[in-house]
């Protein structure tokens, strides 16, 4: 082995000293230099080794090479983290809690957001019991929904207990299963209005004009109350006049005058429309050898509808020879029929009595046929025939008196 040569250079005691150890003679030659700098000394220029992640470093020579090998760390456990809070923004509490965008978590929350949370995927719940899945605070109420699995609740706090239990109001509830909606203390509709299955809109509370009706005696307008969206009208013709008696029997009766018939049907309307309601006249009672008047026909239409039309009744019959030159006897008048977009309801009038009898006193009266409102008048018993009134027939007379007038028509709605 060839004998090492040393060189030593000393290079200012304040500067750098530097060792150079030489082996000659085929070895290797190493390098060992040990620096002391001041401010004014050149720093050597030898490569570092970056400190592996295991020992604290990480491992890396740049920033993103470092960001790769601390993420690769993270699947290990960092039980020695007790907080994070970069910039103020985030905060971790050792407890479990998480507060974003503030460093104040609100007590018993898992998660603190301060300011907005936007999400491009559901916000989803799966709380079975306890409160609401979705709670709104403000002020001193709490508001929030709730699905128990049957149905779909909009629920209320008490004042002062933002964050307990729901009090016993119940806003909305909707069925799960059919998405029927119930509403609860009242629904007030400030605009627009309620659109129902067959296209009607509601647009004022009916409440005033539930059920209601109006009585015609006379001919007029009817006015659909506001809210009303159905109507029933029932309308009556005029009742025929009774007729007179004969001057060839002073003790034959004419006969009863027939009742006005009866219209009935229903109809889908709205507030504020109008409807013409005619009443018939009822027919005029007579004097002896004169058959009564008949009654008129009573009408409601308008709007559209198909008249509804309920004729009068007609007049009762002077009485002639029935049989023998002792029997004498009169046909009632008919009762008056019916036309138009009626229901089954409606019927035609009831005529007047035949009368038959005989002079020794055996007779059947000749009364006026009855309205469904009213009686038919009586004949008269040795004097004038009685009048007939809402729609009825009059009575029939003798000789020397007056038979009695058919009653008005009448109509009545009901709503």
């Amino acid at each position: 082995m060839k004998n090492p040569i040393y060189k030593a250079l000393v290079i200012a005691p304040a500067a750098l000293v530097v060792f150079y150890l030489s082996m000659v003679g085929g070895f290797n030659v190493f390098n060992t230099v040990l620096a002391w700098t001041n401010p004014s000394a050149t720093p050597p220029t030898e490569s570092l080794v970056p400190i592996p992640v295991s020992d604290g470093g990480t491992g890396a020579s740049s920033a993103a090479s470092a960001r790769a090998d601390l993420g690769a760390a993270a699947s290990g456990a960092n039980s020695d983290i007790t907080s994070l809070s970069p910039s103020g923004n985030l905060i971790i509490s050792p407890t479990g809690g998480v507060g974003i965008g503030t460093t104040s978590l609100i007590s018993g929350a898992m998660v603190t957001v301060n300011g907005n949370l936007v999400t491009t995927g559901e916000l989803q719940s799966t709380l079975q019991t306890g409160d609401g899945q979705i709670r709104m605070i403000a002020g001193n109420y709490g508001a929030m929904w709730r699905n128990d699995g049957t149905n779909t609740w909009f629920l209320l706090t008490a004042s002062g207990n933002q964050y307990g239990g729901w009090n016993s109001l119940r806003p909305m509830q909707i069925n799960d299963s059919s998405g029927e909606v119930y509403m609860a203390n009242g629904l007030d509709v400030t605009s627009g209005g309620i659109t129902f299955p067959d296209g009607t809109v509601q647009t004022t509370a009916a409440v005033s004009a539930t059920h209601g009706s109006q009585a015609f005696t006379s001919s007029g307008t009817f006015t659909v109350p506001s809210g009303v969206t159905q109507i029933m009208v029932i309308i009556t013709g005029g009742g025929g006049g009774g007729g007179g008696g004969t001057n060839q029997n002073i003790c034959a009766y004419g006969s009863g005058g027939g009742a006005g018939g009866t219209a009935m049907n229903t109809y889908i309307v709205s507030g504020g429309e109008q409807y013409t309601v005619a009443i018939g006249a009822g027919g005029g009672g007579v004097g002896y050898n004169n058959n009564g008047g008949a009654g008129t026909a009573s009408q409601f239409s308008g709007n559209g509808i198909t008249p509804l039309i309920a004729n009068g009744g007609s007049g009762g019959l002077v009485p002639s020879s029935y049989v023998t030159n002792t029997t004498w006897g009169a046909n009632g008048g008919s009762g008056g029929t019916v036309s138009g977009n009626i229901s089954s309801a409606s019927q035609s009038g009831q005529s007047g009595s035949d009368w038959v009898g005989y002079c020794n006193g055996n007779w059947s009266p000749g009364n006026g046929g009855s309205s469904i409102w009213a009686a038919g008048g009586l004949q008269g018993n040795g004097g004038n025939g009685g009048n007939g009134s809402y729609g009825s027939g009059g009575g029939g007379s003798l000789y020397g008196y007056s038979s009695g007038s058919g009653g008005s028509g009448y109509a009545l709605i009901f709503w």
